[in-house]
């Protein structure tokens, strides 16, 4: 169990960030619809079945990466690192929501403030109730 928000955060964020990716390189999130006479008729596709580009593939990569630094950043003791860790995360995020704005990109933005959260709380130190 995270022991300060900060540590809350990070998971929230990273979770989101891992999730997110996964779902659009793996879940049919990108819909074609084509009218056949009076209906329209969708296809279904994720990522890999669109045959994304190489960028594409390395951001989402790169989100997953992120998730996975903010996650471990809760697990580390030394504050210091682990907020490191949280901001490299951020900075991988402000690349994605750029690189992708007009695509997926504005969807890791929310995760993004979360992990700028957990980058900035200031860490508080454990109590034993």
């Amino acid at each position: 169990m995270p022991k300060s928000r900060a540590s809350l955060f990070a998971v929230a964020g990273g979770l989101m960030q891992i999730a997110l990716a996964s779902s659009i390189l793996f879940l049919p999130v990108f819909a074609t619809c084509l009218p056949q006479g009076q209906d329209m008729v969708c296809h279904r596709q994720s990522y890999i079945q669109q045959g994304g580009s190489p960028l594409g593939y390395g951001f989402l990569a790169l989100m997953i990466v992120a998730g996975i630094m903010a996650l471990v950043s809760t697990r580390i003791d030394n504050a210091a690192l682990a907020r490191r860790l949280r901001w490299i995360a951020v900075l991988f995020t402000v690349g994605m929501a750029i690189v992708g704005a007009w695509g997926f990109g504005l969807l890791f933005v929310p995760g993004g403030v979360l992990l700028l959260l957990a980058a900035t709380l200031k860490p508080t130190a454990a109590t034993n109730a």
